[in-house]
């Protein structure tokens, strides 16, 4: 098996980064475009390098985020958590709050279409002898 590093073998290796770093901010895009620079002049220094001497080079992309998040103080990356746990939270409760607002105007809907059709019922009596 040939074992060089190709485009596509590349191009996998930096999505598994990608993938691996738990959060993609400003520092983390930062971060992840200063590693693909780096690894992109590795493989133009070294071009009959292997995959396997990439890898011993950079690391695997869960050493390579294990690494960057050892770099982060506690107390940012708890920032960091916080702050995306109330984003969900802001943003399933405008979601709630939409669905609750549509159901509110289907109803008014539903309201103003009855009172336009007459509003009224009228029972028919049939007696059979």
């Amino acid at each position: 098996m040939n074992n060089q590093i190709d485009d596509e073998r590349l191009r996998l290796y930096f999505k598994q980064i990608k993938m691996a770093i738990p959060m993609h901010s400003r520092s983390e895009k930062a971060y992840l475009a200063k590693m693909q620079k780096s690894i992109e002049d590795f493989v133009r220094d070294h071009p009959d390098a292997s995959f396997t001497d990439l890898l011993n080079q950079f690391g695997t992309p869960d050493q390579i985020s294990q690494s960057y998040l050892s770099s982060l103080k506690a107390e940012e990356l708890y920032k960091r958590v916080l702050r995306r746990v109330w984003f969900k939270r802001a943003l399933i409760l405008i979601a709630s709050l939409a669905i609750i607002s549509f159901s509110c105007y289907v109803g008014y809907l539903y309201k103003a279409y009855s009172h336009i059709q007459g509003g009224y019922s009228v029972q028919e009596i049939i007696e059979y002898e």
